[in-house]
């Protein structure tokens, strides 16, 4: 798995994925968590996350990249 630039390609909407975000503020800094796209016919895409409704920042976060999660893991418990 590789990482896809959001100027590349788009997933689709309401699948979960990992990405790379930095905030306006700081844009040399990233980080990488999962979120989900949605695209709402708008011409812009939305990005949300578990992590948005704990955050107390207002920094916009700009999503850079994006990959496909890894099959979990199968083995034994």
């Amino acid at each position: 798995m590789e990482w896809i630039s959001v100027k590349d390609d788009l997933p689709e909407t309401n699948d979960e994925v990992l990405i790379t975000y930095c905030y306006e503020d700081n844009p040399k800094k990233r980080y990488v968590e999962t979120a989900s796209y949605w695209d709402y016919d708008d011409d812009e895409g939305h990005w949300t996350s578990v992590w948005d409704e704990y955050s107390t920042s207002r920094k916009r976060k700009i999503v850079v990249a994006w990959m496909f999660l890894p099959k979990p893991y199968r083995g034994e418990i």
